[in-house]
């Protein structure tokens, strides 16, 4: 049996690394032949101090001290405590009880993680597990499941990715659901608590609290509680703010419990509180309170409250109360005004500026003043 020598021993043969041991021990000179031996020696005697050969696993290494470590997977080493790989080709190299199962899976350190994945890595972390092929979480204590691939989860405390290609930053109890069920793919929940990506390709969820995404290619920045069930669409932040299904190219900026629904595409509703756009292609509600737009095309509200448009090319700027009942291309200004006619503009008490005495160098149907007629308005043919 070859003399052992402990690792700490190295450094006073004066070594840089093993390989220095060859001609050190050729040119026995000095006190140094006190410590003769070969490079295979120092090898043995590494392994045999400090590891040994797993239990089943061929050319598998464990840690020597005792602790239940084992490696029974081909080429696969494990360190610390109570640890177990399986997977072929894979590793632990610290923590306590942590388990790999997976083919090239690896588990840097921490505690009760396990890796089933292949090609997977858990960085450090207590009780995260990945069950999916080439994924990747940092530590905390989260799930990447079987759902899907190419996944990771940075950080935060309950955590669950099922998605395929998709990624949860951090935060609390935040889910990407399955790949395989609902087709999440390419998500990101970048932190925040329990927001949910419940389907669709290519969706965002920044951060907030409550958030739920449920179609493709999708944003919500932030706030709480708003929900996306279309395409194309956004919610910048707010509260309790909706996108409807088939409401594709929709946007709502933020707000309170504001709603855009049933194939209202490309709608816009800015902010505000309770404002909702119902089948209305291309309106937009900028502010205010429980103003509506039903059944207007390319209508326009600017805010105020309890303003009602149901009729396509119209606007209401502000006030209160307005309504455009049924008739098309109308606007108005001013408050608790009925619409009584089409293509038309109604007002309260309207003062018009600077109104040009006679009619000379005026269009066809301007209006003008005639100060020799006390000062009446007369219409130009």
């Amino acid at each position: 049996m070859p003399t052992q020598i402990k690792i700490s021993s190295l450094p006073s043969l004066g070594v840089a690394d093993l390989t220095d041991i060859v001609p050190i021990v050729s040119n026995c000179t000095s006190s140094l032949c006190t410590y003769q031996t070969t490079l295979q020696t120092i090898k043995d005697a590494i392994v045999t101090e400090y590891w040994i050969s797993g239990s089943t696993g061929t050319c598998s290494l464990i840690t020597n001290n005792g602790s239940g470590t084992d490696s029974t997977g081909n080429y696969s080493i494990a360190a610390g405590c109570s640890n177990t790989t399986s997977g072929n080709f894979s590793m632990i190299g610290g923590g306590r009880a942590n388990t790999n199962s997976g083919v090239y899976g690896n588990i840097v350190g921490g505690r009760i993680n396990d890796v089933s994945g292949n090609w997977s890595t858990i960085g450090g972390g207590c009780n995260n597990s990945i069950e999916s092929p080439f994924s990747f979480i940092s530590n905390g204590c989260n799930q990447i499941t079987s759902g899907g691939c190419f996944s990771s989860i940075l950080g935060g405390r309950d955590n669950e990715n099922y998605g395929a290609n998709s990624t949860i930053g951090g935060g609390v109890s935040n889910v990407i659901c399955d790949q395989s069920l609902y087709g999440v793919f390419n998500g990101i929940i970048g932190g925040g608590r329990e927001n949910t990506i419940l389907s669709g390709g290519t969706v965002t969820i920044a951060g907030g609290s409550g958030n739920t995404i449920c179609g493709g290619v999708n944003f919500i920045g932030g706030g709480s509680q708003n929900t996306i069930c279309s395409y194309s669409s956004n919610i910048v932040g707010g509260s309790g703010n909706t996108i409807d299904s088939d409401s594709f190219n929709a946007s709502i900026g933020g707000g309170i419990a504001n709603c855009i629904t049933s194939t209202s595409y490309r709608a816009t509703v800015s902010g505000g509180y309770m404002n909702i756009i119902t089948t209305s292609t291309g309106a937009t509600i900028v502010g205010g309170q429980n103003n509506s737009i039903t059944n207007g095309v390319n209508s326009f509200i600017g805010g105020g409250q309890l303003n009602c448009i149901d009729s396509n090319s119209s606007s209401i700027l502000g006030g209160y109360g307005n309504n455009t009942c049924g008739y098309a291309n109308v606007h108005i200004l001013g408050c608790n005004i009925d619409a009584t006619m089409s293509s038309s503009t109604f007002v309260q008490k309207l003062s018009i500026m600077n109104i040009q005495n006679g009619s000379a160098g005026l269009p066809s149907k301007a209006i003008y003043y005639c100060s020799t007629d006390s000062n009446r308005l007369y219409i130009v043919p």
